[in-house]
Order: structure tokens, then C-alpha cells, then sequence
């Protein structure tokens, strides 16, 4: 047999064998809450890590114990973990109601860190900063900055 021939086989071999390995099915964990409020979750890569805001309350869901670390505001259910569950950015509200990120970083002893827009940048009703998603490694935040109410990407 050529070479290409046994190339060939050894890679329908490997398919073969690749697609009859049974896929490993989803699992449901039943929680329990620490306040029967609104939620919004964050997760980390693995699942060992959850995030959670708890009526202005973030939370870390950690081997089966819930873990207060800091405060946001409680209308807003927004509460994103990065994959390695380093950093969570939340929202709050300054004086006048406009909304911010809020960081949370393990680094730092999840001490929040509030993101305020440069000073040339107007709200748009209580539209500030809008925050959407972080990097796998928390160094990075995305998200919506509003100037008056054209939204720029961030």
C-alpha cells in the first residue's frame, strides 16, 4: 500500500473512532439561593466558578458555598465573569441614576473598581457606560460608552 493509501486510512480511522466517542452530555446542578431575588450569572470556563448579582449583591459560587464580595445596583441584572472567574464587571448608578461598570477583580481582594467615562462623553437618559463582556483573562471590557445618544463601542 502507498503512502497516501495508509495516509488516508490512518485518518478515516482516526475519524471514525473520533466520532463514535460519546460526547459528554450537559448536567443540571439545582442551586440554592442565598436571596429569592432577581439574578443575573456569570461563569467561568470550567463551571467551578459562578458569578452572581443578587439584588445589588454579587455574589462568587464557589464549592458549593455562595460568597458575598461586593455591592451593585440591584436593577440592573447584568453580572459577567471572565473565563478564568478573576474578574466580574456588574453595573451601578452614580447621583443622577446613569448607569457604570463596575469591576471586580480577585487580585485586588474584589475590591470594585468604578469606571467612569471621560468628561466629554454626555449620558444619554441614564444611559453612561454599558458594560458587555470581558476577556478570558478579565484584562479587557467591552461594551456601549454613550455620547448624548450615539453609542460608541468600546
Amino acid at each position: 500500500m502507498d503512502s497516501m493509501k495508509l495516509r488516508n486510512l490512518a485518518l478515516a480511522i482516526a475519524l471514525l473512532t473520533a466520532a463514535a466517542l460519546p460526547a459528554t452530555a450537559a448536567t443540571f446542578e439545582k442551586l440554592t439561593l442565598p436571596v429569592p431575588v432577581q439574578t443575573a450569572f456569570g461563569i467561568n470556563h470550567d463551571g467551578s466558578r459562578l458569578s452572581a448579582n443578587f439584588g445589588g449583591t454579587i455574589y462568587i459560587y464557589e464549592n458549593g458555598v455562595w460568597t458575598p464580595i461586593g455591592q451593585a445596583s440591584p436593577g440592573y441584572a447584568s453580572c459577567k465573569m471572565s473565563a478564568d472567574g478573576s474578574t466580574i464587571v456588574a453595573v451601578v448608578t452614580d447621583s443622577l441614576g446613569g448607569t457604570l461598570p463596575v469591576i471586580f477583580r480577585e487580585s485586588e481582594g474584589w475590591a470594585p473598581d468604578v469606571l467612569e467615562p471621560p468628561a466629554q462623553y454626555q449620558r444619554c437618559d441614564f444611559n453612561r457606560v454599558s458594560p458587555y463582556s470581558l476577556s478570558g483573562d478579565g484584562s479587557k471590557l467591552t461594551g456601549i460608552l454613550w455620547d448624548y445618544c450615539d453609542a460608541k463601542c468600546f
